[in-house]
């Protein structure tokens, strides 16, 4: 894999947001299958910002792709699951270090995890 498009290999903790999606794109990869990126306001859960309300930058692939792009609309507001990615930067390319978020999915409801663990 170029170095340009590779990420981290660090374990991804997952995190579940309710995102506001501000702006979507929709496009294909190299196999012919959709995807989307898309910009979404959300609000910080806690840290030092906790309560602010931040602009992120995200993408949703393959079978999350399916399960939610019916809510990946602009204007819309989703609760999905997902983790933090980034992208190695390329100066010599003209590519910089890039955070995302990327959707693996919607999160369980607490009555679904409880009967799982059953």
């Amino acid at each position: 894999m170029n170095d340009a498009v590779a990420t981290t290999n660090k374990p991804s903790k997952l995190y579940t947001r309710t995102l506001t999606f501000t702006e979507v794109t929709v496009k294909m990869d190299k196999r012919g299958m959709p995807y989307a990126n898309f910009k979404a306001d959300t609000v910080v859960k806690s840290g030092q910002k906790a309560g602010e309300k931040i602009n992120i930058f995200g993408q949703v692939f393959g079978a999350a792709y399916e399960a939610l792009k019916g809510e990946i609309v602009v204007g819309n507001t989703a609760k999905v699951m997902g983790f933090q990615d980034q992208r190695k930067a390329d100066e010599e390319n003209g590519i910089s270090a890039v955070r995302s978020f990327v959707v693996r999915g919607v999160p369980k409801a607490k009555e679904e995890v409880e009967q799982a663990a059953a």
